[in-house]
């Protein structure tokens, strides 16, 4: 089953000190508890970050409904969600950094990041980039449900079953029209294998110590689903309309380990948040070249490297993602033009959440400050 969702919608950040205390926003708190009781959602969390001239960061927060359906315990303001396919800009970030370090980019045709690795791989690869990876325009399929449940049920090392993925991959021909955007979780896949291949590192370990900066922090996130006192994903019952909760382990919370870089990242909304604010202009955390190498999508494209790209008449350009691994439901928005970022999240299926998620994320744009 295809398990990861991409949804578009049309700081300065002092690293090494906490985010300013964020104050409970009575506006996004009514807001969230409205949409929980008319949704029915199990929970919801909606939190904006507004840099101010003077460099401060304006935290609002609301959050409402349950940790686990059928149960008491509420949402926390501290609380870790899964952000399924926002962990595709993280992934973006670290290559691009991890290329500077070696003389290499964007640019660099994948084949000469795996040629010493690979048994074979396709001449038809030749003119593919890395950047073609992660703007979704390489020419890869997305997941089929066969490559899914052998890692189900795959024990080996990590770095061994995503190379072998690679393998899968390289050894033939792109499936589909080069250059034409295909969103595919197997290209994301691809690239954490090319962080593996340049770092010797797992893709988990790579992410955890080498952004740049250490712009999520060394607490508060981690990968797969949230782990003790915290909210856990839902689907819905078998032969009944209802929701229920899917505990904590991979085999049934999560997708399998080897797609990590597509999107198995979950994170407390501050943690995520130091990561969506190094994106805007008057941050230093990232070079201004960086910012626009990630931000800018191809010609004619909306989606650029793990970010969709959408033009707001009243927001100026604003950069974004959703991700989904069927059982959470999480949204990032990057609005420069207010210097601020939205992060939404829930811990309810898309199917029930979608159009909750949207309403959320626009009201909490609408809510910003000028």
């Amino acid at each position: 089953m295809l398990r990861y969702l991409f949804t578009s919608v049309a700081t300065y950040l002092l690293l090494n000190a906490p985010l300013a205390a964020a104050q409970e926003a009575q506006s996004l708190q009514s807001l969230a508890e409205s949409i929980v009781q008319e949704d029915r959602l199990v929970g919801l969390a909606i939190s904006t970050y507004q840099i101010h001239q003077d460099g401060s960061v304006d935290v609002q927060k609301g959050v409402a409904g349950l940790r686990k359906a059928n149960e008491e315990t509420p949402i926390g303001l501290n609380d870790q969600w899964h952000i399924g396919s926002c962990t595709k800009a993280m992934t973006a970030l670290l290559l691009v950094d991890v290329l500077s370090e070696r003389g290499l980019s964007l640019n660099t045709p994948v084949p000469e990041v795996f040629k010493s690795k690979l048994e074979s791989i396709d001449p038809a690869w030749d003119d593919v980039t890395l950047e073609a990876l992660l703007t979704h325009r390489s020419g890869i399929k997305d997941l089929g449900a066969g490559w899914m449940v052998k890692r189900i049920f795959d024990e080996r090392p990590i770095q061994e079953q995503r190379l072998e993925t690679a393998q899968l991959l390289l050894s033939k021909p792109p499936e589909l029209q080069k250059d034409e955007f295909k969103y595919s979780n197997f290209g994301y896949i691809l690239a954490g294998a090319a962080i593996e291949v340049l770092t010797g590192e797992d893709w988990e370990d790579a992410v955890r110590t080498g952004l740049p900066g250490q712009i999520m922090g060394e607490e508060g996130w981690g990968f797969g689903p949230p782990q003790g006192a915290q909210p856990e994903g839902h689907r819905k019952a078998f032969l009944r309309n209802k929701l229920k909760p899917v505990g904590q382990t991979l085999d049934g919370a999560d997708n399998p380990r080897a797609l990590g870089p597509a999107g198995t990242v979950h994170a407390t909304h501050d943690s995520w948040a130091k990561f969506g604010l190094a994106f805007l202009d008057n941050t230093e955390s990232l070079s201004d070249e960086t910012k626009a190498r990630l931000l800018t999508a191809p010609e004619g494209a909306d989606y650029a490297a793990g970010w969709g790209v959408s033009d707001s008449e009243e927001n100026g350009t604003i950069y974004s993602h959703a991700g989904s691994n069927t059982m959470w439901l999480s949204q990032i928005v990057i609005v420069p033009e207010r210097q601020a970022i939205v992060l939404v999240s829930t811990n309810t299926p898309p199917k029930f959440s979608n159009e909750s998620v949207r309403r959320a994320t626009r009201e909490a744009i609408a809510s910003l400050k000028d």
